[in-house]
């Protein structure tokens, strides 16, 4: 499944806030139903109690994005794959 961190993620995300950063953003939209998403700093993704494991080629740019993000760096939109 790919995902898609778009300009709105960014521009509504907050750093260092591992429920409403980008990427747990564009992890609601795919996901609406779920009530309790996570990302943390060290790629650790959680939806409703359950790891969220991205693949292992997205990996890298996820967690240079992460990093951005939370150092308020500018990032641009982009996209990564969850294992199914």
């Amino acid at each position: 499944m790919k995902i898609q961190v778009r300009q709105k993620h960014i521009d509504n995300g907050e750093p260092n806030c591992c429920r409403s950063c980008a990427i747990a953003l564009a992890l609601k939209d795919y996901f609406p139903k779920a009530k309790n998403i996570k990302v943390e700093a060290s790629n650790d993704m959680s939806m409703d109690g359950n790891r969220i494991e991205v693949v292992d080629d997205d990996l890298l740019e996820v967690r240079k994005f992460i990093h951005l993000f939370d150092s308020e760096y500018e990032v641009k939109p982009f996209k990564f794959s969850l294992k199914q």
